[in-house]
Formats: C-alpha cells, structure tokens, sequence
C-alpha cells in the first residue's frame, strides 16, 4: 500500500516537477515513509529495533532536507550549497549504519566476517575509482576547490556508501527475505537515479532532472514496504544452521566487475590534474588487485580445509576419531604388501557388559565409554600402530613388530586398561570387561610366505578369536600365527 501511494504521489513531480502541486505531493509522499518507518520500527525488538530507528532517521532526513529547500526556494534563497545540504548528506551514515546494524545482529562468525568486508572492500573501491572518473573529478576541472565542489564529491562517495550496503545486504549470509530484496532494490535503484542526476546535465543540457524526484519517491517507498513486511525483522536475524556459512555465488560477478570496473576507468578520459587521477588509479588498481588475490586464497585455503576434513570423516569414526574399517584394511594391506620383514599383531576388541551401560545410562553414557575406550587405547599403543572403531562397541588395534613372547602380555594390557572404572559426565562411575583376539602373522623379506594372505581374512580370523574368548565368558584368545 505505501509504494502504490507514494506512486501515485509520485506522479506530479514526474510530470511537472515545479508546480505547486508537486510540491505538495512529493513532501506528502516522504512524510507517509518517514511515519511507516518510525512505526514500523517500534513492532521489533532488539537489534532490528535500532537498525530501523536509524534507517527510519536517515528518512527523517531526506523529508527534512527537502523542506527546507522548498522553504528557501520560497523566499527566494536558493545557493549551490545550503542548509538542506547538511540533512541529505546525514542521510548517507544514518542509512549505512542501521543496514550495519542489522547485518550485525546476525552473529556471523569471524571468517564470514571478513569475507564479507573483504568482498565490500573491492567492489566499494571500484565504485569509487568509477565515481572518481565519471562524477567527482570533472567537476574538479575548474582548479578552484570550493565548498560546492566539496559537497559535490561527497553525494557520489556517499552514493558509493550506499551500493557498499546493498553489497553487503547481497551477500552476507542470512534467512531469505522479502524485505531484504525491497531494502536492496531501493538503495540500488537509488545509486542509479543520483547517477542520472549527475550524468544527464552533461548528456542531455535541455532535460529537467527534476522530473527523476518522482521517481525516486516511489523508490524509497521500498524502504517503509521492507520495514511493514512480516519479514523485516529477519535482516537481523542469524541465518538458518545450513545457510551459516554460506556466501552468494554472485560474489564471484562482483569481484570480477571490479576488476573490469578498475581496467576501463584506466582508459577513460582523465580530469586536467592527472597526476590526482594517475594517484587514484593506482591506488584503486593496488587495493582492488590486493583485495582480490586475499579473497582467492582465502577460498583455496577453505576449499582445501573443507576437502582434509572430508578425507578425515571418510576414513575415521565420528564419535572417537578413530581409524574406521576402510583406514585400517588400507595400513593392513599396506603393511603386508610391503613385505619389510617384522610381526604383526592384529587384536580385536569386544566390550563385555556395554548393552547393560546403554539400556541403564542412555546413549550418552554409551557414548562417553566409547570415547573413553577409544582414549585409552590410543595412549597405549606406539605412534606406528592403529587403533580403529568398526561400529558398535567393537575395537581393532594393528601393532607392529610384537613379538610372540609379547602378545599374551599384550592381551592383558588390553584388559587391565579398558577394565578401570570410568566417569560419565553424570559423575556416575561404571565399567566394563573386554573380550579380545590376537592374530599373530609373520611378515617375511621373502613374498613367497604371504602367497594368498589378504587383510579381510587376517581381520576375520581375529574376529573368530574375539567370539572364542567371548564364549568362555571373557578374556584373551590367541589364534594360530599366519604367513
């Protein structure tokens, strides 16, 4: 409702932009944002409360400025730069730091964080390096810096400001929203008509800008329509668990429009003090290249990290971190096609009593007795061994040079440790007893002895070892040696 209105409003000033009428119209139009704005503010809480007070002042701003200048037109004090002035450059920080706001409120994590400033930064470079050469250094040519000329590079740089936010507001992880998409419109569709209103004079001396109020009235009404909407408040709001740290493909666009933004303004006409525009090039070209370069190797960085910890996942358990079956059919496999001489000792490991922990403490405590297992079997073998999970409460441990008068001492090891009480989180203390099988297997220098040896039968026979052990009630079964 508050866009068709202020579209409707709009349409005096687009068709006669000095009448009287259009006057009236367009100040009626603003006073209906600013107040949609100011109410829609109080309807939140929190952060998006304070985001929407301060896009709901910048409004204030506009709506002030534009009185002002109607007033002075009035008595005949029209300047270059004056009071209105003050108010529509306010407008720039008020409307940068409520979008801010509300970016913030969503807890992002320090890498996305930067990611996104990273991301800003070069693209607000570019656009800058863009205003320069289009907007702000033509207006330098006269060499004379006057006030008007001071004030005419601040509503570009604050243009810039402005396309930086509906930049970060694009790309900063966060739950879909209608309001987001009309607050990024709006300020999008803003820079382009400020851009018209310094572009056109030069372009086209006979037309009448201010036909262009009209229609950036019914542009900022876009603004009260994203603060009414029911999802306004998610523009401060942490995004959903899978969006978390997710960033917008159309990153990659803007990253290279930035580059090519930066390649054409080095080819565009200079202003008369070109050492002022070879400065800003290279400064543009520095940072945006710079920028660019430490966005890329931060997502080589990710994208190999995201990739170890794929590998990692497929080949260890994800409650202990342990090797898991494929990890240690891989060392077992390695191990004997290696044929480097020595024994091997595979030991599997069968928790006795673990159902009852389950059924009496939860899967939590079932839990923490594995991890507690998994922790001890860890820090009692060598740094060449393996210790794995193969699901349930079943253990496998791969030790390498034990020889056949140290397997049984090992076996009781197993059990001594694994057997010593353990501390649930709840403070409850339990244990548990263990069944375990050995297979010895010799590893000789020659391959002839491991003709038809394969890892899935050595872990089978130490698996029918563990049952053995487990059937007379517990303890240690040592199978015959292989190879």
């Amino acid at each position: 409702m508050v866009v068709v209105a202020c579209a409707v409003l709009s349409i005096p000033t687009a068709v006669a932009p000095g009448s009287g009428v259009a006057s009236s119209t367009y100040l009626s139009g603003l006073a209906v944002i600013v107040l949609a704005l100011w109410w829609a503010a109080q309807r939140w809480t929190g952060v998006a409360r304070r985001g929407w007070r301060f896009v709901a002042a910048a409004a204030s701003c506009w709506f002030v400025g534009d009185l002002l200048q109607r007033i002075l037109a009035a008595f005949g004090q029209v300047e270059d730069v004056g009071p209105p002035d003050l108010f529509w450059l306010a407008s720039y920080p008020l409307m940068v730091t409520g979008v801010a706001t509300m970016i913030h409120g969503r807890g992002l994590g320090i890498d996305v964080r930067r990611e996104v400033r990273l991301d800003v930064l070069v693209v607000t470079v570019a656009g800058a390096l863009g205003a320069w050469k289009l907007m702000i250094a033509p207006g330098l040519d006269g060499g004379t810096l006057t006030m008007a000329n001071i004030v005419t590079v601040l509503y570009p740089l604050g243009d810039v400001a402005l396309f930086a936010t509906a930049l970060t507001l694009t790309i900063a992880p966060g739950r879909p929203s209608v309001a987001g998409r009309f607050v990024v419109g709006c300020l999008g569709a803003t820079l382009i008509i400020d851009a018209a209103f310094t572009a056109l004079p030069v372009l086209a001396p006979s037309f009448d800008t201010g036909h262009l109020d009209g229609a950036l009235l019914a542009i900022n009404a876009l603004l009260a329509a994203a603060a009414l909407h029911r999802s306004a408040g998610n523009l401060a709001a942490a995004p959903e668990r899978n969006q978390h740290g997710r960033m917008h493909r159309w990153r990659v666009v803007l990253l290279g429009g930035a580059l090519v933004t930066v390649s054409v303004a080095a080819v565009l006409p200079g202003s008369h003090a070109t050492w002022l525009d070879s400065s800003m090039l290279l400064l543009a070209a520095t940072a945006t290249s710079v920028t660019v370069v430490a966005r890329f190797y931060g997502v080589v960085k990710k994208r190999e990290a995201a990739e170890e910890r794929l590998a990692h996942q497929a080949h260890h358990d994800h409650l202990t971190g342990l090797a898991n079956r494929a990890l240690l059919l891989g060392r077992l496999g390695d191990a004997l096609e290696r044929r480097a001489g020595g024994d091997l000792v595979l030991a599997y490991l069968d928790l006795d009593g673990f159902k009852n922990i389950n059924d009496v403490h939860g899967h939590g405590g079932g839990d923490a007795v594995l991890f507690e297992v998994g922790e001890r079997l860890r820090r009692l073998v060598r740094s060449g061994d393996t210790v794995s999970r193969l699901g349930g409460d079943e253990f496998v441990l791969l030790c390498h040079g034990v020889g056949a008068d140290a397997i049984e001492t090992l076996g009781d090891k197993l059990r001594s440790v694994v057997s010593a009480p353990i501390v649930l989180p709840s403070g409850e203390v339990v244990s548990v007893g263990l069944s375990v099988g050995i297979a010895p297997v010799h590893v000789p220098q020659s391959p002839a002895g491991l003709d038809g040896v394969l890892a899935e039968q050595l872990l089978r026979g130490a698996d029918d070892a563990m049952y053995v052990a487990k059937h007379r009630g517990g303890g240690v079964c040592i199978a015959d040696p292989i190879g």
